[in-house]
């Protein structure tokens, strides 16, 4: 996990900071509330970036939360409207001061006295001292660089180029560039312009308007097919319940938590949750994780933020999480109007039954963390991001409310235990 300081370095390495302003305190590094490790950076009052890092559950999940955003970049951009990734789409790591080693698209790494270059992922080879070994889609491939230069390799050719001894090496699609950037294990991302939607709540001219964008903009994705080699979607946790994620372990008995692992245990539930994991489809590019947070709206369009659920999956998954959102915002009208908007933009998602109930188990598990985390006297909201709505107890209560609604649509999905 990289701290505040070395952030900033990064900041400045990228040119998103100047180092004059980071040092007067001018430009500082604010912490978001998100299931990740996220900071905005803010200069001169305003936001000039935003920066993400696995947070412990990602971690202890195994989830590569930097490689699915940056591979979402690079797959949609133009496509929908999406953050910008900062440093180059390829740009995916580099060595510390003194080493040569060059990584291209995260797939590969290595770090030596001598200069380690990878393409791809495909293939490493390196040279001791001052000579530039290059590595191309599985061909070792060496050239010599002049005393002190460490070698890099342009997209798939036998080329070793060169930057200075003691700076970091990169690839850029073939470009034959070289420059620096920080480590992969952080990616930095663009403001984008907007609204989170849940600003929206009490205010239904705005809300009616976003609800029509984002109909429009998911059917955008959903046009996009998964090429091969897209990686998946994250599986929503309640499609593989025997399962549970390491992030889930230790729920105390009688806790919200442990009530919500016991509720997928049951036939009808269960039954209706492995029918909806028998339906899941992998054929175009999803989000994953729409939530009120996530969606910023800016006009007529609306941006979808935290792409480190999305990939190969199904769209019905998009559309559920979607329309439920709005409904807890702005009720049935605001619903409809999505999905009229998602239809006529030719979406091929719908709300089924099943994935609705899977959506209901997934909030009341949100919900019932939430309560794990509070003193008996503290307060709480959902995680669409409504007003606070009150103690603990309101929370549990909520956490029951998910369960009940999760069961009712269990009996409406069709699938018997």
């Amino acid at each position: 996990m990289r701290t505040a300081p070395v952030l900033l370095r990064d900041a400045v390495a990228l040119g998103l900071a100047d180092p004059a302003e980071v040092l007067a305190g001018r430009t500082v590094l604010v912490p978001q509330w998100r299931s990740n490790r996220v900071h905005r950076l803010e200069g001169a009052g305003s936001v000039l970036a935003y920066v993400k890092q696995p947070g412990p559950a990602s971690v202890l999940d195994g989830d590569d939360t930097v490689a699915v955003e940056r591979a979402a970049w690079e797959a949609l951009r133009g496509r929908v409207l999406l953050p910008r990734v900062l440093g180059g789409p390829d740009a995916v790591g580099g060595a510390g001061q003194g080493e040569t080693s060059v990584v291209v698209r995260g797939d590969a790494d290595g770090s030596t006295g001598g200069a380690v270059t990878a393409s791809r992922g495909d293939a490493v080879t390196g040279t001791p001292g001052a000579a530039a070994g290059a590595g191309v889609r599985g061909e070792p491939v060496a050239d010599d660089a002049p005393p002190g230069w460490t070698g890099t390799v342009v997209r798939g050719d036998a080329v070793a180029r060169g930057v200075p001894d003691g700076e970091v090496g990169a690839v850029v699609r073939g470009d034959s560039a070289a420059h620096q950037v920080p480590g992969g294990d952080a990616v930095w991302t663009a403001p984008l312009p907007g609204v989170q939607l849940d600003r929206l709540l009490g205010d239904p001219v705005r809300l009616s308007v976003a609800s029509t964008a984002l109909g429009r903009e998911l059917a955008r994705l959903h046009a996009v097919p998964a090429a091969p080699g897209t990686g998946p979607a994250r599986l929503p946790w309640p499609l593989h319940p025997e399962r549970p994620l390491p992030s889930m372990a230790g729920a105390p008995e009688g806790s919200p938590a442990a009530d919500v692992l016991a509720a997928v245990r049951e036939p009808a539930l269960a039954a209706a949750l492995a029918g909806a994991a028998r339906a899941w489809r992998r054929g175009v590019w999803v989000h994953g994780d729409l939530t009120a947070a996530n969606v910023l709206h800016d006009g007529d369009r609306v941006g979808l933020l935290d792409w480190e659920a999305g990939g190969a999956g199904d769209p019905d998954w998009d559309v559920v999480c979607a329309a439920a959102v709005l409904h807890e915002l702005g009720g049935a009208p605001s619903v409809q109007r999505f999905l009229a908007s998602y239809a006529e933009a030719g979406g091929p998602g719908r709300v089924a039954a099943p994935l609705a109930c899977v959506h209901s188990v997934v909030t009341a598990w949100q919900l019932a963390v939430q309560v794990e985390h509070l003193a008996p006297s503290g307060r709480g909201g959902e995680p669409s991001g409504r007003a606070d709505e009150g103690s603990r107890d309101g929370l549990d209560q909520d956490v029951a409310t998910r369960l009940g609604r999760a069961r009712r649509l269990a009996g409406l999905s069709g699938v018997r235990p």
